[in-house]
């Protein structure tokens, strides 16, 4: 742990320039760029660019092997998804699934809506672990740079089910959802006392899908009704 303590400790140097990254990150993705899937040539431009080279080779430390997973090539793309809460509407843009978790997840959601009459929605499907490490540094400077509070829901670059090629995770979440409005990380949480997520727990399985964080997990994860690993 002591390792893992000196590599979470930044200076305010390091952190000035971890926000421009990430802003800068933001800003890539709103022009639609596919951020998710960046490769770690397109994580060390972004890093030169935003004077932050050694806060990201500090993080890449947590897994050495992490920039040797390659990016799939098989990928399936969700451009738009549109969900609301109360009178806003929200858009989730740009998630993607590979070919074998995209064919198991559609004939779930079929299935799903036959049964409850509502369409599970995705919020992250396939990352890859270039951009896992610009997700470690947004939720770091969320949680104050406190890594304790991190490691509850987020993991290492490269040992992320989400970082997995092909049997990776989705995190997913329903209309039925409640939740504070602009508050994503609310409405997945509230994902639990949802028809979909009741219907989920008794058929998941049958679709190669199980929830990897239930409630007193030995991960030492919060709860996490949201989060389903393709098992296959």
């Amino acid at each position: 742990m002591s390792i893992i303590i000196y590599l979470m400790d930044f200076s305010e140097e390091d952190k000035n320039s971890i926000s421009i990254l990430i802003e800068e990150s933001e800003r890539m993705r709103r022009s639609g760029k596919s951020v998710r899937i960046m490769s770690f040539t397109d994580l060390y431009e972004l890093a030169e660019s935003a004077q932050c080279i050694h806060p990201v080779e500090k993080i890449m430390m947590l897994n050495p092997e992490c920039d040797k997973i390659d990016v799939p090539h098989n990928l399936k793309k969700i451009e738009q998804q549109i969900y609301s809460i109360g009178t806003l509407q929200y858009y989730i843009w740009n998630i993607f699934l590979s070919s074998e978790v995209h064919e198991a997840f559609y004939t779930l959601l079929q299935e799903c809506l036959k049964s409850t009459e509502m369409i599970p929605i995705i919020s992250s499907g396939y990352r890859s672990s270039a951009y896992q490490v610009v997700l470690t540094f947004q939720m770091l400077k969320q949680y104050n740079w406190d890594y304790s509070k991190v490691s509850e829901v987020l993991e290492f670059p490269g040992k992320s089910e989400h970082n997995n090629p092909t049997h990776h995770a989705i995190d997913i979440f329903c209309s039925q959802t409640q939740g504070q409005a602009g508050e994503h990380f609310s409405v997945l949480k509230e994902f639990e006392h949802t028809d979909v997520y009741s219907w989920m727990t008794r058929n998941a399985q049958d679709y190669g899908f199980s929830l990897s964080y239930p409630k007193n997990n030995t991960a030492g994860k919060i709860f996490e009704p949201w989060h389903w690993k393709f098992t296959g």
